[in-house]
This record gives C-alpha cells, structure tokens and sequence, in this order.
C-alpha cells in the first residue's frame, strides 16, 4: 500500500548537477525521437550490421547510412507539409511496386520507358515531390510479335 502512493510517476536519476530539472526532463522526453530514428533505420531501411575493417570502408558505411535517414526523415516531412502525412513505412510500400520497362526500337534504338499504371496514392506522392511519371519526349506505344517487341511513336 506504501507503494500505491508513487504509482504513475515516473523518476529520472542523473549525475548532472549543474541542470535543471525542467531542462533534463525535457531531454528525456525527446528520447523517443532517438528510439524511433533506430526503429526506422532497422525495420523500414532495413540496415543491418556490416563487418568492415578499414577506418575508410566503416565511415562510408556510417555515411550511407546516415544519408538514406535523413533522405527518408526529409520524405515523411514534406509529404506531411503538403498535407500527405504517412510513415516511411507507408511511403515505401506506395512506391514498392512502381516499374518502368525500358523499350528499344531495334530499327532507329530510340528508347522508350513504359511505366506501370499508377494508384491514386503513388500519383498524389509524385505529385508532392514535383515529379512526373513521364515515358519519354513523346508518348510510345508497345507491341507484342511473335518475333519481339516494337515500338511505336505516338505524337
């Protein structure tokens, strides 16, 4: 029962004398943002521990690493600033299934990319970075032959 009294608080003890208390609490508090950062990296960037020897190979690793966070943490914040909020999570799984076939015509070996249909969600994500699916300069069209695959410009 002497217990009962100190149910739902929650103590923070700390070597740090010259702090006030407001002032370590608050970075507690900011202690999620932490845990979160190493939740993304693991689960939704799929980072994982690389065995490297050499001073250089392990601060490029570090590097890489920092860099695809902070590309994703910038990701989730724009969209969330164009009214689009969604977890990294949730932005690679929208984009996971994206593709585009690269076509050449064997006569003239101009390219053109075909890309899949998109969803609505793909589309307003696009859409949120400023960018277009495009196929090429000119819209393209693609046939299938029994002797291979063609080509067509469509202007």
């Amino acid at each position: 029962k002497s217990d009962a009294r100190y149910d739902g608080l929650h103590g923070v003890i700390t070597n740090l004398k010259e702090d006030a208390a407001n002032a370590i609490l608050s970075r507690y508090r900011g202690l999620w943002q932490i845990e979160e950062a190493f939740r993304v990296n693991k689960h939704d960037l799929k980072m994982r521990p690389i065995f490297h020897w050499t001073p250089r190979r392990i601060k490029a690793h570090i590097a890489i690493c920092f860099i695809a966070f902070a590309i994703a943490k910038q990701a989730v914040y724009r969209l969330g600033r164009r009214q689009l909020p969604m977890s990294f999570e949730q932005l690679r799984n929208e984009l996971l299934h994206v593709q585009a076939s690269l076509v050449v015509d064997i006569k003239t070996r101009k390219r053109y990319i075909l890309p899949s249909h998109a969803t609505i969600n793909q589309k307003r994500i696009y859409q949120a970075f400023g960018l277009r699916k495009r196929m090429a300069a000119n819209r393209s069209l693609v046939q299938q032959q029994p002797w291979g695959i063609i080509a067509m410009k469509v202007n």
